[in-house]
């Protein structure tokens, strides 16, 4: 099931190998002091009293921490889903892009960055059942939703720009939604297919920073931006398809690998390969903040040694990270 799961830092079965370790901190960035926490705490205290006895404890409520005292930080893990923004800012005066953004406007984005996961986080569970729906709750992600688009509206100088996405990343998630459910009723799908319905549900992640790059007038960097923050969701959700096979399989009756025909070991090895096209689309877009995080990310997914035939894997995975990527069959792994 994909629901927002690759938000969080994970590890393959056998849960050995831990990658977080292996990958800078990017403590070289300027990021801004507000914590994903930190902003929930915020949004909690402006919201009316009715809603927020259901937003305490949400992350628990949410099924994204197994602590009643958990927090978001607990679930987003990894820095750049964390701080996306900041890697969208790096200065790109060197390809005519102007200065770098203060840090008060990348602070704005941050800010719908982390908006944008508590709204999102909330649809995302009660369209997939995993909450149980009540009028509270519905009001609370209505809320949500509302201060998540008017503080990207707010960010951008052209608050077009944040409409404009808000729609687009909506109509993304409903596609990707009815795809998730098409596949599950018929317990098979294509890796085409089902790389599709990653992309479009998750799609919202990186519109914060998506944003932030069309509102300075770099449109193709923007896409080159949520190219690659694609593809490393796409290698997020293949170890997450391998880790969540037993819960599927309880589920749905059927895993992904199960669906896609394929060996969890090669689509664990499809993982390293997808975040280093990341990495290459990333340096390609002039973002090397990002490129240098996902390329060691990559080296460090690359030492993870699955179980199965690792020769029929791994060329197994070749194939499979092409097919994943239906965008980019040009690209080299």
């Amino acid at each position: 099931m994909i629901s927002g799961e690759t938000l969080r830092t994970t590890s393959p079965a056998p849960r050995a190998a831990s990658a977080p370790s292996l990958v800078p901190a990017a403590a070289a960035l300027a990021v801004p002091s507000a914590s994903i926490d930190g902003t929930f705490r915020e949004l909690t205290a402006s919201l009316p009293e009715s809603v927020r006895p259901v937003l305490s404890g949400l992350p628990h409520r949410l099924g994204l921490t197994s602590s009643t005292e958990g927090e978001f930080g607990d679930f987003v893990r990894l820095h750049p889903n964390r701080e996306l923004p900041v890697y969208a800012a790096e200065d790109a005066s060197s390809l005519g892009g102007g200065d770098e953004l203060s840090p008060d406007r990348v602070a704005s984005f941050q800010r719908a960055h982390h908006l944008a996961a508590f709204y999102w986080l909330v649809r995302d569970r009660l369209a997939d059942g995993q909450v149980v729906a009540n009028d509270t709750l519905a009001q609370a992600g209505e809320l949500l939703r509302q201060r998540w688009v008017e503080t990207l509206a707010a960010a951008t100088e052209d608050p077009g720009v944040a409409h404009d996405l808000i729609e687009e990343v909506t109509l993304h998630w409903e596609r990707g939604i009815r795809g998730e459910k098409e596949a599950l009723r018929r317990g098979v799908t294509t890796p085409g297919m089902h790389g599709r319905v990653v992309v479009d549900k998750l799609r919202w992640i990186s519109s914060a920073s998506v944003a932030l790059l069309i509102d300075r007038g770099q449109q193709d960097r923007a896409q080159l931006f949520r190219r690659a923050y694609d593809l490393f969701v796409l290698a997020l959700q293949c170890i997450d398809d391998v880790n969540d096979q037993k819960e599927d399989e309880a589920l749905y009756g059927s895993s992904v690998p199960a669906a896609l025909g394929c060996s969890s070991g090669t689509l664990m090895r499809a993982a390293p390969k997808l975040a280093a096209r990341a990495a290459a689309v990333a340096a390609g877009g002039g973002f090397g903040r990002f490129a240098t995080w996902l390329g060691v990310f990559a080296r460090a997914l690359g030492t993870w040694r699955p179980e199965g035939n690792p020769i029929a894997d791994e060329l197994g995975a070749i194939a499979l990270a092409g097919e994943l990527d239906g965008e980019g069959d040009g690209e080299a792994a």
